[in-house]
C-alpha cells in the first residue's frame, strides 16, 4: 500500500480526496492542518525565490516534515508551486 498526503490549496476539498481514496492500494493521510486551515507552501507569492537567512521554519519544510512523520511515501498536489517547494525541501533532507 502506498501512503500519500494531499496538498490542498484550492476550495475543492472533497473531490480530490474522493478520487485518491478510490485508487486501489493507496492510503490517504491527512495533515493536522488541512482544508480551510491548510498551510500554503509560500511558492505562489514568490517566497521560494527569496533566499535569505531565515529565523523561522518555512511552511514547505513544516509540510514535508509532517508528511514524513505520518509515513507518507509521496506528497500529491495539483499546485505547481507545491511541487517545486516540496521537492526543494525534501532534497534538503528536512
Amino acid at each position: 500500500m502506498t501512503r500519500v498526503s494531499w496538498e490542498n490549496r484550492m476550495a475543492f476539498f472533497d473531490e480530490p480526496r474522493d478520487i485518491l481514496k478510490s485508487i486501489n492500494g493507496l492510503e490517504l493521510l491527512e495533515y493536522s492542518r488541512s482544508r480551510e486551515t491548510s498551510l500554503c507552501c509560500e511558492g505562489g507569492g514568490g517566497r521560494m525565490f527569496f533566499e535569505v537567512e531565515t529565523t523561522y521554519q518555512r511552511n514547505a519544510e513544516i509540510r514535508v516534515h509532517e508528511a514524513v512523520e505520518k509515513g507518507a511515501e509521496e506528497i500529491v498536489t495539483s499546485c505547481p508551486f507545491c511541487v517545486m517547494t516540496s521537492r526543494i525541501r525534501r532534497r534538503k533532507k528536512v
